[in-house]
């Protein structure tokens, strides 16, 4: 990319002094504005857009052109060194070109500074933003969380309650399984009911809790059984079929805690 802009500024440079020079030949033919120095308008363009080393560079050859123009005819070198006014010409043009070069390099390092402070704000806006979404989506999922264990505390509470009012009713307790389980496959029963399905191989202890999980997925089989015991009266709470997601680690605490709520109610 950087040699690209120098091939095209160095192009610019030779197109740009080839035409000063054609209109320098062509306004020699006009007296009023034989001396008008094109030169100089040459080399302000040129150090004004591309800065000191180009203005330098059309400076030398202005000065070149202004040499061969005045000595064409002149084969003594000592002559053309030794004429102040020559030494004049090209201090002029040189110094021209520095002062605006210089002018010219000052504005465009405040320029890349700028665009560079641009850049720093926007990669520390873009950090800070990530920042932001991150904060919101953690607020997010903690308000949802929030939420969600609003309405378990609430479930629990009533749950809770409804068994309290309808003790060993073991199909209004199925029901009010059915909706804090979020299964409709839920069932309290006596466990002589489901005894056939229950083998020690299947059987996992959870702290002091027993739970029976169908390891095979058979279908013919219970999903989960959790064995309550309540005043020498073997009870169960059964879930027959479970949703994909309801097969984990924390469906499966749900319905050992919600089977200790079933036991703490009852023995009271």
């Amino acid at each position: 990319m950087k040699k690209k802009k120098i091939l095209k500024n160095i192009i610019n440079l030779i197109i740009l002094f080839l035409s000063t020079e054609l209109i320098n030949i062509l306004l020699k033919e006009i007296p009023e504005l034989n001396n008008i120095d094109l030169r100089l308008v040459f080399i302000f363009i040129i150090a004004n857009y591309m800065g000191t080393k180009y203005g330098v560079v059309s400076a030398i050859l202005a000065s070149i052109i202004y040499i061969l123009q005045n000595y064409s005819g002149v084969l003594d070198v000592s002559i053309i060194m030794l004429n102040t006014n020559n030494w004049l010409q090209i201090a002029i043009y040189l110094a021209f070109a520095i002062i605006i070069g210089l002018k010219h390099d000052k504005d465009n390092l405040k320029i890349n500074s700028l665009n560079n402070s641009i850049d720093e704000y926007k990669e520390k806006e873009e950090v800070n933003n990530k920042k932001i979404q991150a904060y919101e989506d953690e607020l997010k999922e903690f308000n949802q969380v929030l939420l969600t264990h609003k309405k378990t505390y609430f479930q629990v509470s009533n749950f809770l309650h409804q068994i309290d009012l309808v003790k060993y009713d073991n199909k209004k307790i199925s029901n009010y399984l059915k909706d804090i389980l979020d299964n409709e496959t839920c069932e309290f029963t006596n466990i002589q009911s489901i005894e056939k399905f229950l083998d020690n191989r299947s059987m996992t202890t959870v702290g002091e809790e027993h739970i029976w999980i169908n390891k095979d997925l058979s279908e013919e089989k219970p999903c989960y059984i959790v064995p309550i015991s309540i005043e020498s009266q073997d009870y169960a709470v059964v879930i027959w079929k479970c949703k994909f997601e309801q097969m984990n680690t924390d469906y499966r605490n749900q319905i050992i805690g919600i089977a200790k709520i079933i036991k703490y109610a009852l023995s009271h």
